[in-house]
């Protein structure tokens, strides 16, 4: 017997066909694949939400044999095995993606947090320090380098980082003018 959750995935994958098919220009194929992608990822944030880790990470498992967003599902499934307690193999996977796409500054915040609690501080720095060369000034990166100020003994220097994550995640929140 299916379960409610499975039929409205059927039915959107359905609507989303029929869609497509009267779409002219567009291959229902790709749209079905964009449809039912869209839905995987819906379910692995409600897994993740609910602490079911082990699920969402087969799932992302199985997404990423389907060869669609191997970046975006590389860094997913880092973070979901940190999330899991398994830092040894999210290492392994961030780093393979770094391998490949080695601008991914997603992987690279990920793996710099796993650095930072395993007291690799060089690698933490030159992490943030590569970020920032690029312009990736986020309040992720911002709020990195508190907690490698924190963990070296700077508070003032901590508290400035922290600070300045606060105001540039509300400048891109657009509730600081």
């Amino acid at each position: 017997m299916l379960s409610v959750r499975c039929l409205i995935v059927l039915l959107v994958l359905n609507v989303a066909a029929l869609s497509a098919a009267n779409i002219p220009g567009q291959d229902s194929s790709d749209v079905m694949a964009r449809t039912s992608l869209r839905v995987a990822l819906e379910k692995i944030d409600n897994l993740r939400q609910a602490d079911s880790i082990l699920p969402a990470i087969h799932l992302v498992d199985s997404l990423l044999q389907t060869g669609q967003k191997r970046s975006q599902l590389s860094v997913l499934k880092g973070e979901l095995l940190l999330m899991s307690g398994d830092t040894n193999s999210a290492e392994t996977v961030l780093k393979n993606e770094l391998d490949i796409a080695p601008m991914s500054s997603s992987a690279r915040l990920l793996l710099a947090q796993i650095d930072l609690k395993e007291q690799r501080y060089e690698s933490v720095r030159k992490s943030i320090d590569f970020m920032m060369s690029l312009g990736r000034k986020s309040h992720h990166v911002l709020f990195l380098l508190g907690e490698y100020y924190d963990s070296k003994g700077f508070p003032d220097s901590a508290a400035a980082s922290y600070r300045k994550a606060v105001e540039v995640l509300l400048k891109k929140r657009k509730m600081v003018p």
